[in-house]
């Protein structure tokens, strides 16, 4: 039997030994406790927030602390129009390009700028020719003020001028229309244009000149006079003083097929004392050329009618 002595180191052995056999164990895993939803669930990021971190970005001014005139950066906007004509029996039709900034019962008014196309096109010629694009840019850029543009349809376009009736369609029934539909439009003479591409141009040229007093601005853009304009112009001159008409704007390509029909119309002006803008430029009777002085007039027609240009 051991002594006392003895059992006590024989314990010690045994504690020792436990303590060697522990440590070369390997340790086992400890259980996860079970997931709970929380875990199971993460927590959404904000629609387009990036999943790693970023750096801290200055504030994003709010619609209130945005410049009133910063709209004009947002682009215009092209909306179809059909408005009721007793007088050429059916709808009128066409496209409205409504500028930045342009609500339609906004107590600020916006000049209007009516664009006629030419013989057999139809009432998108114009915006095929980049006109939007263009009016968006120039109106970005502070050179234009924010301008309504309206492109009516001449759907009878080879009509004789003098008897299709859609001179009166256009004065006496869209025109009243427009303002009703769209309180915004200016209506006042000082603020209204009107032009056109070809016979677009002629129709521009015989309201305007025949009916002084309704548009502020005549723009003929590659526009051969109709037959028996300038009797008429000298009768309307008889009746009105030649600063009573409204500026005016002829335009021709070099190589137009009617460039001589538009200079003798320019020369009668002249004699007449009708003051205009006269430009002979590179072109012909064509969409290129008209494409290449669609910001040209742009800038003319901005030129002539009060707006918004701050």
């Amino acid at each position: 039997m051991l002594n006392r002595q003895g059992r006590r180191t024989a314990r010690l052995w045994l504690v020792v030994l436990g303590w060697l056999v522990y440590a070369c164990v390997p340790a086992l895993p400890v259980a996860a406790p079970p997931e709970t939803a929380a875990t199971l669930t993460a927590t959404p990021l904000p629609a387009g927030r990036p999943a790693t971190p970023t750096a801290t970005l200055a504030p994003q001014p709010t619609a209130a602390s945005i410049p009133q005139d910063d709209c004009r950066l947002e682009g215009g906007r092209v909306e179809p129009f059909s408005q009721p004509s007793a007088v050429i029996g059916k709808p009128l039709r066409g496209y409205l390009y409504l500028p930045p900034c342009f609500e339609p019962n906004s107590e600020q008014t916006f000049p209007l700028v009516v664009l006629l196309h030419g013989q057999s096109a139809d009432a998108g010629q114009w915006l095929g020719l980049g006109l939007a694009e263009t009016a968006d840019r120039l109106i970005a850029e502070r050179v234009i003020p924010p301008l309504v543009i309206a492109l009516p349809y001449e759907e009878y376009s080879l009509r004789n001028p003098y008897e299709s009736g859609y001179d009166l369609a256009l004065l006496e029934e869209f025109l009243p229309w427009l303002v009703g539909e769209y309180p915004a439009v200016c209506r006042e003479v000082a603020c209204r244009a009107l032009g056109g591409l070809s016979r677009g141009g002629g129709w521009a040229l015989m309201i305007g000149l025949t009916r002084p007093g309704r548009f502020a601005a005549i723009g003929g853009h590659s526009a051969p006079p109709f037959y028996g304009m300038e009797s008429r112009l000298t009768i309307g001159l008889k009746e009105n003083s030649a600063e009573s008409f409204p500026a005016v704007y002829l335009d021709v390509g070099e190589k137009d097929r009617y460039y001589r029909a538009i200079e003798e119309f320019h020369n009668r002006l002249a004699e007449l004392g009708v003051p205009h803008e006269w430009r002979v430029n590179p072109g012909a009777h064509d969409e290129d050329y008209w494409r290449s002085q669609v910001e040209n007039y742009l800038r003319w027609y901005g030129s002539i009618l009060p707006g918004m240009i701050e």
